[in-house]
Formats: C-alpha cells, sequence, structure tokens
C-alpha cells in the first residue's frame, strides 16, 4: 500500500506541463461554447417562425435534407464506403459561426436584407440542435442496410463511377504454409510495427486498409494489401482470413469491430482474434464479442509507468516482475 501511494505521488508529481494545460484550457473552452450559444439565442427572433415560414422551411431544407444529400451521392459516386459517406453527409447537416461571418460581410454590404439574417439565425439554432441526432443515425442505417444483399457492394471503397470493388490483390508468399498468416486491420504505428514482427519471424503478414493512399507503401514494405472495409466478408476473404491463423485489429479507432469478429469467426471458426482498444471499459464488451485478447492503452501505458518508475527506484527485477504480475492481474483481472 506504501509502495503504491508513494508511486501515485510520483505519477502527479511528474504530471506533463501540456496536459495540464490542456486541462487548465478547458473551462475556457466550455465558456466560449456557452457565449456563442448565448449571442446566436440573442439574436433569434421568434417573429421570424410566422413572418418568413416559407423562407424558412426552404432554408432548412436546403441545409438539412439537399447538402447532406449532395454530399452523400457525391462520396459514393467517387467510390467511397458507405459508413464514411454517412459520416460526412450528416456533418455538413448543419451551419455555424462561419455562416455568420459571411452573412454580416454580406448585410454590410447591403447585399442581404435583415429577413434573411434573422432566417439564417433560426436555421443555424435549429440545425445545430438536430446535427447530433443525425449522427446517431448512421450505424442503425448501416445495419439495416445489411439486410438488402443488393446494397452489399456499397460497404466497401469501389472503383470511382462504378459498382466494382476497389481492392488491391494481395501477393501471398507460397513458399510460406498457409497457417502462418496473419491478418491485421490498419497500418498506424501498432499495425506497422507488428506487421515487420511477424515478417521477422517468417509470418505473412496481410494488411486490410481503407485509405488508398496507403496501399502503395504497404505493398512497397513487402507486406499483402487489400484496400477495403474489414466490417465485408468480400474483404476479409480477399485478404485469405479463411486460412490465416490471426486476426489483429490494430486500430483503436475501428469501426464495428463486433461486425469484424462474427464475419471472421464464420469464416474461420479457429480463428485466434487480438484487438486493441482505447479505454479498459471496452475490454469485456470486446471479449464477449469473440475476441481472445484484449489489449487497452489505459492499461498498457499503466504498467509501462509502474515499470519505468520501479527501475527509477532502483527495484530489482524480481521485485519488478513480481509488481508487473501483481499490477496485470488488477487492471485485466
Amino acid at each position: 500500500m506504501a509502495l503504491g501511494a508513494f508511486l501515485a505521488s510520483v505519477v502527479v508529481g511528474r504530471s506533463d506541463f501540456s496536459l495540464r494545460a490542456a486541462s487548465d484550457a478547458l473551462p475556457m473552452q466550455d465558456a466560449f461554447a456557452v457565449l456563442f450559444f448565448v449571442s446566436v439565442g440573442m439574436l433569434f427572433d421568434p417573429i421570424v417562425l410566422v413572418q418568413s415560414k416559407l423562407l424558412l422551411v426552404t432554408t432548412l431544407f436546403i441545409v438539412m435534407i439537399v447538402t447532406p444529400l449532395s454530399c452523400l451521392m457525391i462520396m459514393l459516386t467517387l467510390g467511397q464506403p458507405i459508413r464514411l459517406s454517412l459520416r460526412v453527409a450528416t456533418s455538413l447537416t448543419q451551419i455555424g459561426e462561419f455562416s455568420f461571418i459571411i452573412a454580416t460581410l454580406a448585410r454590410q454590404l447591403d447585399m442581404l436584407p435583415a429577413e434573411a439574417m434573422n432566417v439564417l439565425v433560426t436555421v443555424s439554432i435549429i440545425s445545430i440542435s438536430c446535427s447530433p441526432m443525425f449522427q446517431t443515425l448512421v450505424h442503425p442505417i448501416q445495419i439495416r442496410l445489411r439486410r438488402y444483399p443488393r446494397w452489399s457492394a456499397l460497404e466497401t471503397a469501389r472503383v470511382p463511377f462504378s459498382m466494382r470493388p476497389a481492392i488491391v490483390d494481395i501477393p501471398i508468399t507460397d513458399s510460406l504454409d498457409a497457417l502462418h498468416r496473419t491478418v491485421i486491420v490498419g497500418f498506424g504505428p501498432v499495425g506497422k510495427t507488428l506487421a515487420k514482427l511477424l515478417t521477422r519471424n517468417s509470418i505473412a503478414a496481410t494488411i486490410i486498409e481503407m485509405n488508398h493512399s496507403s496501399i502503395q507503401g504497404i505493398r512497397d514494405a513487402g507486406y499483402g494489401a487489400v484496400l477495403g472495409d474489414a466490417n465485408h466478408p468480400d474483404t476479409l476473404k480477399k485478404a485469405g482470413i479463411e486460412s490465416s491463423l490471426s486476426l489483429i485489429l490494430s486500430a483503436s479507432t475501428v469501426q464495428s469491430p463486433e461486425q469484424i469478429i462474427k464475419i471472421a469467426r464464420e469464416l474461420n471458426p479457429m480463428l485466434k482474434v487480438i484487438v486493441r482498444s482505447s479505454y479498459l471499459r471496452d475490454r469485456p464488451d470486446l471479449m464477449r464479442m469473440g475476441a481472445d485478447t484484449v489489449f487497452s492503452g489505459e492499461g498498457e501505458v499503466a504498467m509501462a509507468l509502474a515499470e519505468y518508475l520501479l527501475k527509477d527506484l532502483g527495484a530489482t527485477p524480481e521485485q519488478i516482475d513480481r509488481e508487473r504480475d501483481r499490477l496485470r492481474l488488477e487492471i485485466f483481472g
């Protein structure tokens, strides 16, 4: 207990200055947000709801329906997956402070009547209030679309102006046994490190990546590359999941990990699934979803900090091993 208290005091005493500065700035961020909404609320004139109903409804329709639908169609036409297209489209269902800057300039130049300015304020209040609701609809819409096979092609990246999947063929090394192959989702710092480690140990690494610009770099590094969404069975099949030893979700921001795990298990029941998460609170849910092992960023950082502090305090290797085992049991169970 004494050692734990001392370690806690050392961690607090050595807190990074930038983290402290960011924490101190949070109240100012909230204050500015409140100031923005208060100022917009003071500009709101309720009479516009009666006198300018047609203009108000038309503007709302353009901002909250026409703009996001146009964006959605453009994104899908360019071959972007439906999930990304929906997120971009729903983020454009509002107008914010930049609109007021333009409108104010237009008023100063007598290019915008006072009535239009009042309508703009009202539309801003309504659209900003409704935008979070639209964001929450992305995942349910994606789940519902999966019930219709004809829409399944939209879940992966496609060749622009066509329905053909934009999947890059992967070079499979024939000299390696099929079981000595691992599929990695994401090619960030963690994915790159794991791919190097696997390759050094004669295990073929196949990377699933949704970023077009990353594919060529992955192939130049000598890894198999599949451009697509890991939530789609065809992408996992193309990556060779049916004959792979394991699946690693290396990105903490992977969307719908439960869907990926479910599909991967159906294609390969003997597959070992390793998942990376940002928070410890996500670990129980991921384990219930079918993950074999979950590595939490919070837990691993706590372990690394504890080991560093113990070394800094002059602890012996035996003490460090004992404390590490105890902490791992407390953190991960």
